[in-house]
């Protein structure tokens, strides 16, 4: 609590009342959409409108049975809403784990609150790494430095003092405050930052960006093959109702009906799981991508170590008494208004009476010293402590602090200022001192962090260590966690380096001591621009903008609300160690999405080409444009061969292998030929059916279904076996289709079944042609699935 603050805030009465009244905060984005937002996002997305519109279309000319189309998608949507709302409940109950609290001052003292039960008029308390979370007026500030590159896009700390207007948004650095919150809820700009957090959360991955990219593309298609077999129907003067059947199934044939939704869906469940190891989700693409990670960039402080610091020794200068110097740490850091965890460490070595401060200067991570001056006889005593290499003269401690460095010790120096003041001090350099002695202090390595970077370096994910520690300590203490670094540099090193200097930097060595927190930014960007995908793991202020840059930054939930505030993922304590889960969990999925993928586009594709071909037959051999399918038929075959099996193929456990190749280069490659061979099979079919046969229109379209079915079983397991990553589910696919394949002549036998789904019985002339073609075109695929499988990454 900021020591000359007298104010005593509301009373627990008057805040009560204020909150009955809505003059209160909003709380913080949860980790996951509204359920309204979900229920508009699966039920009024473009693919469901024109759905709906065939559903209303093939009612309105009394052909209703053909929407039972819209029985697996009303399944898939109901599965897919199920998973998401389950996982929404789970994700909003740990979002209270890691949703930042408020130091506020009530009944005369200070208490943590939620953000949401600060109030209009509350004393908000503020230290390093607090946000602030309402807009105010300064009431008291002892050397408080502001973060407003939230607001401003500024990156430079910004001072500020009582009287000056705050707000929401911007987070202390240094030093310590406290403001009155006058503009709460909506009124606040919190209110914005909020809403912009929660619509960023529901961003999209790399996976369902290609994704979209994909439906984008074939719309792009699509849409004219769909517009030329209208006018093809139209000029053949069909009438009303068979315009409006062909039509719908030609439409429906093409919109690869629940594929995203699976794809959120499995995202949902997957961010479940992670939260049962203690990584809380704060966006569901960090899923996915964790497992796209090439280049992990560590903070030691807090993510390799415990976060702990403890004083493990002191080393007095030449001519001080140890008894002095270790009274002299005692009162520096119990007087400095603003603590830190140096500092709370050298509180519990050395314990001393707290002192009011003359002056003091915080301690920030750009200028890696702090200051204060403490009242005393017959003069005023200055003291200032810091990184050794950030003073001018160290005298005889240089080695000593060498050594205790290499050791893998955190060493601070302690100094006697010469300049009793520090106003009109230059503080980005400690003012001139005389040697006092070292502190030394040790940060235990996290158990088992050694497994963890031994799963990442086996991944081939190059591990960078970004510290604002001497790069020895940082290198000493990464060799006690078996990460053993072959270079490492120095912010003053890199320092004014150009674009093309860094990126050589970064690529050179892998430890980077003493860097600024704009450093660390500027490293990620240049890891991110020479094309990796980037995660950051950081706990303080100082990690907020490498945090905010990286493409997944992952916070400790031990650390401030800043940097939880701009991350993805929240670690919750130890949950270091459960990193490898996450990528394997991401990696699971997106094989599983990309096996199954191939099952939904092999559908989309297929009846393009047929839909094509249908129209070019019929304008150039004057053909009747019949398209080989009806609404009913296609129904009974995406349930079979895409619903049921996409539902078990995506649930599959896999080996987690690394992602190699792009998603839409994996799928295109196996389904777009495999759509060839099967419109091929389906042509060849109908045409030789009703010319070759003379079969009548509704015989031909069920031998076509049952030619396109034998092909469609066979693609469930080869759509697994040119899986080249991950481990193949081939068993289970095969059993599948085995298993879903016997429904087929079950519905063929069935009267009811076979109305239900608009089939007619065949002869045996008919069933043989569709079985030959259905087969003659499986056993293409398999050899088509043999070269896709050999052929290399891209």
């Amino acid at each position: 609590m900021v020591a000359s603050l007298t104010d005593k805030g509301l009373t627990s009465a008057a805040a009560e009342e204020r909150k009955k009244e809505g003059r209160s905060n909003l709380a913080p984005p949860s980790a996951s959409p509204p359920t309204s937002r979900i229920l508009r996002r699966n039920l009024l997305n473009p693919i469901n409108l024109i759905l709906g519109a065939a559903v209303v279309a093939v009612f309105a000319v009394g052909e209703g049975l053909d929407a039972i189309f819209a029985i697996p998608l009303a399944l898939n949507l109901a599965i897919g809403l199920f998973q998401e709302l389950r996982a929404k409940r789970r994700l909003d109950q740990l979002t209270l784990l890691t949703a930042p609290r408020v130091r506020v001052v009530r009944d005369g003292g200070p208490v943590e609150v939620a953000i949401e039960d600060v109030v209009e008029d509350d004393l908000c308390l503020l230290a390093p790494g607090d946000q602030v979370v309402a807009d105010g007026t300064l009431v008291a500030s002892q050397g408080l430095e502001l973060d407003e590159s939230a607001l401003t896009g500024e990156a430079d700390p910004v001072d500020r003092d009582a009287g000056d207007a705050i707000m929401s948004g911007s987070f202390a650095v240094a030093g310590e405050g406290a403001y009155r919150a006058e503009r709460v809820g909506e009124d606040s700009m919190a209110a914005r930052l909020l809403a912009e957090a929660q619509s960023g959360r529901e961003r999209l991955s790399p996976l369902q960006r290609d994704i979209i990219r994909l439906l984008e593309r074939m719309a792009f298609v699509a849409v004219p093959v769909m517009i030329a077999y209208l006018v093809v129907q139209l000029a053949h003067d069909l009438s009303v109702k068979e315009t409006v059947r062909n039509t719908v199934t030609a439409s429906v044939s093409l919109i690869p009906e629940g594929l995203l939704l699976l794809t959120s869906a499995r995202f949902a469940l997957g961010a479940v799981r992670l939260a049962d190891k203690g990584l809380v989700v704060s966006r569901l693409d960090a899923v996915e991508s964790l497992a796209r990670v090439t280049v992990l960039c560590l903070d030691k402080t807090g993510t390799l170590t415990e976060n702990r610091l403890s004083v493990v020794d002191v080393m007095p200068a030449s001519g001080v008494d140890r008894a002095d110097l270790e009274a002299a740490l005692g009162r520096f850091a119990a007087s400095m208004p603003a603590g830190n965890r140096t500092l709370a460490a050298i509180a519990d070595a050395f314990p001393a009476a707290r002192e009011e401060p003359v002056e003091h200067v915080p301690f920030s991570s750009a200028r890696r010293w702090s200051g204060v001056v403490l009242s005393g006889t017959p003069s005023n005593h200055a003291w200032v402590m810091g990184a050794p290499e950030s003073f001018d003269d160290v005298g005889d401690l240089a080695s000593k602090a060498t050594d205790a460095v290499r050791n893998g010790h955190r060493v601070v120096f302690v100094g006697r200022s010469r300049p009793l003041s520090f106003s009109g001090v230059d503080r980005t350099a400690p003012p001139p001192s005389d040697p006092a002695g070292l502190v030394v202090l040790d940060d235990r390595v996290r158990p088992g962090a050694s497994d963890t970077l031994g799963y990442f370096a086996d991944q081939n994910v190059v591990l960078k260590l970004l510290s604002g520690d001497n790069p020895e300590t940082v290198r000493a203490i990464a060799e006690r966690a078996g990460l053993e670094a072959a270079s490492w540099t120095t912010g003053a090193e890199i320092a004014g380096l150009s674009t093309e200097g860094l990126a050589k930097a970064v690529d050179e060595h892998q430890i980077f001591g003493r860097v600024s927190p704009q450093q660390k930014r500027d490293l990620v960007d240049s890891l991110r621009a020479q094309g990796h995908h980037v995660a950051m793991t950081g706990d303080g202020v100082n990690d907020v903008l490498a945090l905010r840059t990286a493409d997944l930054g992952i916070a400790l939930q031990e650390g401030t609300a800043a940097a939880q505030a701009v991350s993805s993922l929240v670690m919750l304590e130890g949950a270091f160690l459960s990193l490898p889960e996450t990528v394997k969990e991401g990696r699971r999925i997106v094989h599983g999405i990309t096996v199954v993928a191939r099952l939904f586009l092999l559908k989309t594709f297929y009846s393009a080409l047929i839909t094509a071909a249908v129209t070019a037959i019929a304008v150039f051999a004057a053909a009747e444009p019949d398209y080989p399918f009806r609404p009913r038929n296609l129904s009974m075959m995406a349930t079979f061969s895409i619903g049921v099996p996409a539902f078990f193929l995506t649930l599959a456990p896999r080996r987690p292998d690394p992602m190699r190749g792009r998603f839409i280069t994996e799928v295109l490659r196996l389904s777009v030929p495999a759509a060839v061979v099967a419109a091929a099979a389906a042509l060849t079919t109908f045409y030789v059916e009703r010319h070759g046969l003379d079969a009548t229109l509704p015989a031909a379209r069920s031998a076509v279904t049952l030619s396109v079915c034998v092909v469609a079983m066979a693609f469930i397991p080869m759509a697994e076996m040119a899986a080249r990553h991950g481990q193949r589910q081939l068993g289970l696919a095969l059993a599948l289709a085995a298993a879903l394949s016997v429904a087929f002549p079950v519905i063929f036998a069935v009267a009811r079944l076979r109305h239900l789904y608009d089939l007619v019985p065949l002869d045996g002339g008919e069933v043989a042609v569709a079985l030959v073609s259905g087969i003659a075109a499986a056993l293409i695929l398999l050899a088509v699935t043999a070269i896709v499988r050999r052929a290399p990454d891209r």
